[in-house]
């Protein structure tokens, strides 16, 4: 297998993780294309009299189907011969960073809290001219304190999609895919007031937690755990 990036591999991991369902669905789709292919036929239609004299007028509709049709059932074996090798079977599901990722990104948010959090405690101290002993106690402080707090809610941001789950479970409720579904807007109201309490309520029991939470490198090297791999439309409606 030729150099991958952390990110390509990420992406083969989803991929290795939905490798049975892929496989199904291929198969199927493998064997649609051949009923079509066998109720089409492969014979070729009657040339015409320009086509016989050796005047070419271009491919006619059913030429150009069962080439189109061949090509689509030429592409769907070589994707399920990828998805039976060694390669793909061998992959983990999740890589490392997806697998600890949660508590790097907590870990990560409270150490840039920490640092801005003293960095402000210490700015604040020498604003106010106390002595310096008072200015390290103060960097002391609010440092661990931003520190906690952002590793807190950076934690609440990541345990967000489970609380939601449980959260409709126990109402009987299923979640919104599409706006188009009962009650998507209601239940997508409900998640936004949801955040905007936890952030509200956060900030408030932990000043100065808002910037090194939204500036944490970590949250920008860990793609989403809840992205479905988008698969063709055509694929879907079939």
């Amino acid at each position: 297998m030729p150099h991958s990036t952390p990110l390509d591999a990420q992406v083969l991991g989803r991929l290795a993780a939905k490798r049975e369902e892929l496989l199904r669905e291929g198969r199927e789709l493998e064997a649609l294309l051949l009923r079509e292919q066998k109720s089409a036929g492969t014979a070729t239609q009657r040339k015409t009299i320009w086509q016989a004299t050796g005047v070419h007028r271009g491919e006619t509709e059913a030429e150009l189907g069962r080439k189109r049709r061949q090509q689509e059932l030429d592409n769907c074996r070589a994707d399920l011969a990828t998805l039976q090798s060694a390669a793909v079977a061998g992959l983990s599901q999740r890589s490392p960073l997806e697998q600890y990722g949660s508590v790097l990104n907590m870990i990560s948010g409270g150490a840039l809290g920490f640092v801005y959090g003293a960095g402000r405690g210490w700015f604040r101290g020498w604003w106010q001219d106390v002595t310096p002993s008072v200015c390290r106690e103060l960097m002391s402080h609010v440092g661990r304190r931003t520190a906690v707090g952002t590793a807190l809610l950076v934690g609440t941001f990541e345990a967000a999609p489970w609380i939601k789950r449980q959260a409709l479970a126990s109402l009987g409720r299923e979640d919104v895919s599409s706006y188009k579904q009962e009650g998507a807007l209601e239940q997508l109201w409900y998640v936004d007031a949801a955040y905007l309490a936890a952030v509200t309520l956060a900030n408030f029991m932990f000043p100065y937690i808002l910037l090194p939470t939204a500036l944490n490198p970590m949250q920008l090297m860990i793609p989403p755990n809840d992205v479905d791999i988008p698969m063709a439309a055509g694929v879907a409606e079939k």
